[in-house]
């Protein structure tokens, strides 16, 4: 009889022991698949910066490129006229410059659409930059 009693207590003692630790390994499982999948979400996160990174290095180095080019080319007494007329507005002696108006409207429209692109651009690039502190 008594052995029969300790069978039943240590049986119940097993069994509650048994299914304690199987919602222990449950909840190791869950927190390591979880743990998983935040790994997986930060990797893609960071190939995708790393991707955006690689293609600003790209469009960096081809503007060092142009640069470089332009730099060569600054020496050149054809070069130096054609900034000359086209960006500083000079003329050599005996030309005439002349500009052609505009309609007011159109000349505004231009100016609005320049002005959007710009602050467009200017606030992408901060957004850009911004993003890959996050």
């Amino acid at each position: 009889m008594i052995k029969k009693k300790n069978r039943d207590r240590f049986s119940l003692k097993n069994f509650f022991i048994s299914i304690i630790l199987f919602f222990v390994f449950l909840a190791i499982t869950f927190s390591l698949v979880v743990a998983n999948i935040k790994i997986k979400q930060r990797r893609a996160e960071i190939i995708s910066r790393t991707e955006i990174a690689k293609k600003e290095l790209e469009a960096l180095r081809e503007l060092t490129k142009m640069l470089e080019t332009e730099i060569t080319t600054i020496d050149d007494d054809e070069y130096l006229e054609l900034v000359a007329r086209e960006r500083l507005g000079l003329k050599l002696e005996g030309e005439e410059v002349v500009f052609i108006a505009r309609e007011k409207e159109e000349t505004d429209n231009m100016e609005n659409e320049e002005e959007k692109k710009e602050e467009e651009g200017w606030f992408l690039k901060i957004k850009d930059f911004w993003n890959l502190f996050k």
